[in-house]
């Protein structure tokens, strides 16, 4: 007995000294794996999150492993917001503007005609609009990761539109209040509907156009029932990456430098560029009729429309007010 208790005290011991030597070697490389949902579908818009999602697995060296979720696989557009801030997801890309009842700020984005093209919306950022989003997303548990726009929102329309007098008595597909007033500032007639509903709405002639960037318009086939596509940067509704804030809290201070390189890589203006004019280009081959809104045509529709911008900035609060301010810091003679 003597001496199996003297076995079983050795082995103890060695049992001990392996758990003391391997226990920290499995801690360290334990895998932490994320979750990350999107609207756009695979092959689309969700190329972005795609290659977010590669670059943080590959530079952890496979120690932070995201999994992608695109086209509402997970989560609808609005439920999104709701399981990052429980952590049900831990990522996520999403258009901005679906978020804005919930941080008002985000809705920037949506003032009519305030941004011209990626250039003004890219230094508007920088000023510190970027800033100010990071922010407001931290107060309600989410880290911001990167922005990116995808060149405004253009015009899809049953019928030619070269003037404001092209727009007036039209009937026009909207989604946001603040799009909904800019419509009747141009004197037409708003009409709300969901993004699925505006192909069979359009070919009725329920509506006579909408606005949307080139992605959703390719993607939903707007331009087969509004085959005049209008380049008249409507809006800057971005397009942007969210990590759960308290997930990446969590993160050892490695893997937090490679998740924030990867969001700013994220933003890679010059694909989006590339990819947009790719758009155009397949627009055109299905015979679309491509017409960019020249400068003094648009200043007509920002005119009647400028009164929303004080009118959103004033429903946001002191953030939106803020937000105006860098705005008319950094373009003055638009103020």
């Amino acid at each position: 007995m003597r001496i199996k208790g003297l076995l079983m005290i050795a082995l103890l011991a060695i049992v001990g000294v392996f758990l003391v030597f391997t226990t920290p070697v499995l801690a360290k490389d334990k895998v932490i794996t994320w979750k990350m949902a999107g609207v756009w579908g695979p092959g689309d818009g969700a190329y972005p999150p795609e290659t977010c999602a590669k670059e943080i697995t590959e530079n952890s060296g496979g120690k932070l492993k995201v999994n992608v979720y695109p086209g509402g696989q997970l989560y609808g557009s609005q439920e999104i917001f709701g399981a990052l801030q429980k952590g049900l997801i831990q990522m996520c890309e999403i258009p901005l503007g679906y978020w804005g009842g919930a941080v008002p700020v985000y809705k920037v984005g949506e003032i009519p005609f305030l941004i011209r093209d990626n250039k003004d919306f890219k230094a508007y950022l920088d000023a510190g609009l970027y800033n100010l989003w990071e922010k407001a997303g931290e107060k309600v548990g989410l880290k911001l990761l990167g922005v990116t726009g995808w060149n405004d929102l253009q015009c899809y329309s049953r019928f030619p539109i070269r003037t404001l007098d092209d727009v007036k008595g039209r009937k026009w597909r909207v989604y946001t209040p603040p799009m909904a007033e800019a419509v009747r500032a141009l004197g037409a007639s708003p009409v709300s509907m969901g993004a699925p509903e505006v192909y069979q709405a359009m070919q009725r002639g329920v509506v006579d156009a909408c606005f949307g960037g080139v992605t959703w318009g390719y993607s939903f086939k707007w331009h087969e029932v509004g085959p005049h596509v209008v380049k008249m940067d409507f809006a800057m509704p971005p397009t942007c990456v969210f990590a759960n804030k308290k997930a990446f809290d969590a993160l050892p201070e490695d893997l937090k430098k490679v998740v924030i390189n990867a969001g700013k890589n994220y933003a890679n203006w010059d694909i989006i560029e590339g990819f947009t004019k790719k758009k155009y280009e397949q627009f055109k081959e299905a015979g679309s009729d491509i017409y960019i809104l020249p400068e003094d045509e648009r200043n007509k529709l920002m005119k009647k429309c400028k009164p929303i911008w004080d009118k959103v900035a004033g429903d946001i609060g002191p953030e939106g007010k803020e937000a105006l301010e860098i705005y008319y810091k950094l373009f003055p003679e638009r103020r």
